[in-house]
């Protein structure tokens, strides 16, 4: 079910930026020193970023790993609570060490944050960051003043043009998994098999699992991410042999069909990582057939049941 725009969410300014270093599971909060007049216009533009991204025509969407939003959809994630330094940092900003020199060269930077307490409640605005956005005192950055280029001395940073995620109390709002999880911890919401789930997967009798051989073992994020998705799913409850061999040879993938007489019909699993992964999104339903022209079918990530 889709949601309106919460009225809570924020149109403060926060007022505190902090350079996020390390690890998205465990980070490192760099607070950035700025002057009173650059903290009044940097919070002045990531409001303006926050009201872009959280634009109350944009349809709220419960968070599906599965589903690509459009341009006019937010993903909505609720219950969602931060790494615990950044809420550390939120909390108490002067705790935190002051970004310098050798940190822009050095460190890993992955984010930026802009927060504050507003009414009790965390209010932070994340950008994510890459090298390209490093001013390096070694390279030859030139700044145009008075009509005239002159090259600048010491290291600096250039501010995105758009926010990758807003955290308000609990409620994270963001367009694109794969940024916002480069800043923040979001595992908890993209659930991936276990070792046991993937072997309890594997091993269902309706498989044969001769042609699979290392490839159990080998397993990728994405690989472990369906197989928890099937497994939500019930997959098992629906699956017929050759019904899926006729799907599969409609998106190119040959599924053999293995038969006997001392065992009921089995689905052979595929001996390469990409067959496999390709035989996955045929059983989690990646594709989409032409309601015009059934001869036609495409694959899809932005999936959706229509209400």
């Amino acid at each position: 079910m889709t949601q309106k725009p919460s009225s809570a969410e924020s149109t403060t300014p926060p007022g505190q930026f902090f350079l996020i270093a390390g690890s998205a599971k465990v980070p490192e909060l760099l607070r950035l020193a700025v002057s009173l007049e650059l903290q009044g216009s940097l919070s002045a533009l990531f409001e303006t970023q926050r009201q872009a991204l959280c634009d109350p025509e944009r349809e709220r969407i419960p968070f599906d790993g599965r589903y690509r939003p459009r341009a006019d959809q937010l993903f909505q994630l609720q219950s969602y609570t931060a790494p615990k330094p950044v809420l550390e940092a939120i909390s108490y900003p002067l705790g935190c060490r002051t970004a310098n020199a050798d940190d822009l060269e050095d460190a890993h930077i992955r984010g930026i944050m802009c927060a504050a307490m507003v009414a009790g409640r965390v209010d932070a605005r994340f950008q994510v960051f890459s090298r390209g956005q490093v001013l390096k005192a070694n390279r030859l950055n030139l700044f145009l003043s008075r009509d005239t280029f002159v090259r600048m001395e010491a290291p600096g940073l250039s501010i995105a043009d758009r926010l990758t995620a807003h955290l308000d109390g609990d409620t994270l709002y963001f367009q694109s998994f794969a940024k916002t999880r480069q800043v923040l911890d979001l595992g908890d919401a993209y659930v991936e098999a276990t070792g046991p789930e993937l072997q309890g997967f594997f091993a269902n009798p309706i498989f044969d699992t001769s042609q699979l051989g290392a490839l159990r073992d080998t397993t990728d994020q994405q690989v472990r991410q369906k197989v928890a998705s099937l497994l939500k799913n019930k997959v098992f409850e629906r699956l017929v042999p050759t019904q899926l061999a006729d799907v599969a040879a409609r998106v190119g993938l040959k599924v053999q069909l293995i038969r006997d007489r001392e065992s009921p019909e089995r689905v052979q699993l595929p001996g390469t990582k990409k067959q496999l992964k390709q035989f996955l999104r045929v059983l989690d339903e990646d594709y989409l057939q032409s309601l015009f022209d059934e001869t036609r079918v495409f694959e899809t990530s932005s999936k959706r049941p229509v209400e």
